[in-house]
């Protein structure tokens, strides 16, 4: 993922390189002493950005707690020679109760109801 990353950054450096050729110059800074492109502070509040990248990490964090919730229901639930053994089909099957009844706690509840077994009373 560290290579994904990079490329990733190579190609945002490589587009914001074109700022001024596309009229976006006022709205991108180049910083001398990193060799970097940013975008202005000013744009990325103006302009959205920022919310819909809230948004998105917002979205993708229910996303992953609900499904690393499922999965480690699942593995409970089942072994893991088990779940191997199913197919694809089956494991949606019996994936889905989980799935369903994660999203709708936290829908209702946010993370209200959520606990550990090990808690913050464990702390000194």
């Amino acid at each position: 993922t560290d290579d994904i990353i990079k490329e990733l950054e190579e190609l945002e450096q490589y587009i914001l390189s074109f700022g001024r050729d596309f009229g976006m110059d006022e709205h991108i800074e180049y910083d001398e002493k990193i060799k970097m492109y940013f975008l202005k502070q000013e744009y990325l509040e103006s302009s959205g950005i920022e919310r819909l990248i809230d948004e998105y990490n917002e979205d993708v964090f229910w996303e992953e707690l609900i499904n690393g919730l499922a999965n480690r229901d699942m593995l409970e639930r089942y072994s893991r020679e088990a779940l191997n053994k199913m197919s694809r089909d089956e494991l949606l099957e019996k994936r889905f109760p989980f799935l369903s009844f994660y999203e709708e706690e936290f829908v209702e509840n946010g993370l209200k109801n959520l606990r550990l077994l090990k808690g913050p009373e464990t702390l000194q």
